[in-house]
């Protein structure tokens, strides 16, 4: 029997705003811990991007606003897989919640976007035929290092929550 359970830590971001009001090198501090703890998903999503995706992508496309999507760059793909932590404010727009994530990995730029998660028209149909079903690069390299970054996340919020709470008692 599996049981899936999901955490919630209220206050995180304003714990997080605290701590970079009062003591900045701790905020800091808790970036490069996170970073540190999801390195191992960052390395395995750089060695899953492919070198080429599909033959055609080797080929210059410019979009009509003129935003040069192709040639596919391997390169500059792997740069662009990051781990960070935001402290944007929630926002709330007719009933819908944005900037709700603390901790985050992303894989930034419109053509890997296009590459990890593209599931509709023909494109999408060849990269799943050659590179599986979306997502091809990002979720499957978490999933490998799910418990261990998971558990290791939960006990940085805890102990940012703690320091803070500290901070601002002290205050």
């Amino acid at each position: 029997m599996t049981v899936s359970t999901n955490i919630e830590i209220v206050g995180l971001k304003d714990a997080l705003k605290n701590l970079n009001k009062l003591e900045p090198s701790l905020r800091r501090g808790i970036t490069k811990e996170y970073k540190t703890i999801v390195d191992p998903v960052i390395q395995e999503a750089k060695a899953n991007i492919p070198k080429e995706p599909l033959s055609g992508w080797r080929y210059s496309w410019t979009t009509k606003s003129g935003f040069k999507m192709l040639p596919w760059d391997s390169n500059k793909a792997t740069k662009l897989v990051k781990a960070g932590v935001s402290g944007k404010k929630v926002k709330e727009f007719q009933g819908r919640n944005s900037n709700l994530a603390v901790f985050f990995i992303r894989w930034s730029g419109m053509v890997d976007t296009i590459f990890d998660m593209g599931r509709n028209g023909i494109m999408s149909r060849n990269l799943s035929a050659k590179w599986g079903k979306p997502s091809r690069v990002m979720w499957p390299a978490y999933e490998k290092h799910k418990n261990e970054v998971e558990d290791a996340v939960e006990g940085l919020a805890f102990e940012a929550m703690k320091t803070a709470d500290r901070l601002m008692k002290g205050k």
